[in-house]
């Protein structure tokens, strides 16, 4: 469930424009006109994190105090329509109106923990805000979301570079509009001749129903971009729908129809680190006479997102619930990767991981800003890239020129045609 920590009153009551809410309040015939501010920068709020937090499906909330020593050194508090007994006569008038919903919250006397009274739009408000759509209906996915390190959502307000992050997206979303993706149909009637013959726990295994649903229909793609750690400067990397479509599979994708190709960077955040320390090394770093492929590439992921050698070695060695992947010993591997990679050493746990999801995102931004700069459609998976065959050429070139650019090495690239 999310919420926020309280009413931005300031922030937000200067950024009501385009919301239906005065449509709202000329309804009410009743309304104190001294607490009509005070209930349009509540509704507003609340308003703003049903938008916000959308994208889990989940009842949204804004957490607001009720106690009158929140209201009495806070200069976020000190306008007329913040007072304490204008908040509270309004939250009473809103309760009345079925317009908003309460959550009480809750103290224990012994912990000393406990959750804040949270608000919400109602059914009857939410219709109307929302033009038409009920506040717990699910709208279309945000572009843009910020979370904590817990994976809670940030209110974007406190970012002043979100907006033009958030409509770059946009952008990229409306230029993706008149595109269709889809399987190659020989291949996507033999995967629900499969499907078919399978239950419904190894069909959902074998290909997703959100796959179907858009290979079926050939609907376009959005892109959402995600930050981590209450940062714009972590994480940031660019999903889609189709993002955990088997490796496998990726090869049968048809972009209005056409055969498609993909490229991607190899060993790219082992590769940036090495670039970091002014070398660029040209084999493959996942290769190895000892160990196989995914645990080597397994080790370097949790040895540059863990922030300890022994968090690293208990996430290798310990089976992650819901997960294929091996098991194995985690102090073997990670003293393999010490010793063959000793230059690396500074990098290890030291959760550099966000910071390079950062940088390859900004890689990612540049390719996607060549080619849907000009309309042509592209579907990005993290590090690789897939495009109409015709263009794979001319993807190779963007994909190193953005890499020289960010990191300012030259790159290895590996393509997998159709």
């Amino acid at each position: 469930m999310n919420h926020y920590d309280d009413i931005i009153w300031l922030n937000y009551s200067r950024e009501l424009k385009g919301i239906p809410i005065e449509t709202l309040l000329d309804t009410l015939s009743d309304l104190d006109p001294r607490n009509r501010k005070t209930i349009k920068v509540i509704l507003g709020n609340c308003y703003e994190a049903q938008r916000i937090g959308h994208d889990t499906g989940e009842l949204c909330f804004v957490a607001v105090s009720l106690r009158k020593d929140s209201f009495k050194h806070r200069k976020d508090y000190n306008q007329k329509h913040a007072t304490y007994t204008r908040v509270k006569s309004s939250l009473k008038y809103l309760l009345e109106k079925d317009l908003i919903r309460v959550t009480p919250g809750f103290r224990d006397s012994k912990t000393k923990k406990g959750k804040s009274t949270r608000i919400g739009l109602s059914m009857k408000s939410g219709k109307v805000l929302f033009g038409g759509q009920s506040s717990t209906d699910k709208p279309e996915t945000p572009a843009l979301l910020i979370r904590d390190s817990k994976k809670n959502l940030v209110h974007p307000t406190k970012f002043k570079s979100f907006r033009r992050l958030q409509n770059k997206v946009i952008g990229w979303n409306k230029s993706l509009e008149g595109h269709k993706f889809s399987l190659d149909e020989a291949i996507y009637k033999q995967i629900y001749g499969i499907c078919s013959l399978l239950g419904q726990k190894e069909k959902k295994a074998y290909i997703p129903p959100d796959f179907r649903r858009h290979f079926g229909s050939g609907d376009s793609i959005r892109l959402q971009r995600i930050f981590n750690n209450s940062s714009l400067k972590k994480g940031g990397r660019i999903y889609t729908d189709l993002q955990n479509l088997k490796t496998e599979m990726r090869p049968e994708i048809r972009i209005d129809g056409a055969r498609t190709t993909e490229s991607d960077y190899q060993c790219l955040h082992p590769r940036m680190l090495y670039n970091k320390l002014g070398q660029n090394p040209t084999s493959n770093l996942y290769e190895s006479q000892i160990w196989p492929r995914n645990a080597l590439k397994s080790a370097f992921s949790i040895a540059i997102n863990s922030s300890s050698r022994l968090q690293a070695e208990a996430a290798l060695s310990r089976p992650k619930k819901g997960s294929k992947r091996p098991v194995y010993d985690g102090d073997l591997l990670l003293s393999w990767l010490e010793t063959e990679h000793s230059g690396l050493l500074p990098f290890f746990y030291k959760q550099v991981g966000l910071e390079l999801m950062y940088q390859d995102s900004c890689i990612a931004s540049l390719v996607l800003d060549h080619f849907l700069g000009r309309n042509e459609a592209i579907l990005p998976v993290h590090d690789s890239f897939v495009v109409k065959e015709e263009f794979g050429p001319e993807l190779i070139d963007v994909m190193n020129w953005a890499y020289v650019k960010q990191v300012g090495h030259e790159c290895v690239i590996k393509t997998k045609a159709a």
